[in-house]
């Protein structure tokens, strides 16, 4: 559809990907209501337990998460979707651990 360049069937294609992502079952609430996380991570064990851990201790629920790994070396980023009421204590034991993050929501 690209290469040829039929714009309405490709239109198309995206708002079907669109409707079809929207119907997935999900516990996560609105947009508004949610917060992305993003952390900058070392590749070595135990640094996802580790997120997690400070996740539980601050009752934060993640929804989502994706690790983006780094092409030039043994890091990367840890991007969490979590509650956005929650995300501010979470943010602070993060850091507190030593980690760079920052938080945006989704509004």
């Amino acid at each position: 559809m690209v290469a040829s360049g039929d714009r309405a069937a490709l239109l198309e294609r995206l708002t079907l990907a669109r409707t079809a992502r929207l119907n997935l079952p999900t516990t996560a609430g609105p947009p508004e209501a949610l917060t992305e996380i993003r952390v900058g991570v070392s590749d070595r064990p135990g640094v996802l337990a580790e997120i997690a851990t400070l996740a539980t201790a601050t009752s934060t629920n993640i929804y989502d998460l994706e690790i983006a790994h780094s092409a030039e070396g043994a890091q990367g980023v840890l991007i969490l979707l979590v509650d956005a009421a929650a995300a501010a204590g979470f943010v602070d034991a993060i850091v507190g651990r030593g980690y760079r993050c920052s938080a945006r929501d989704l509004t």
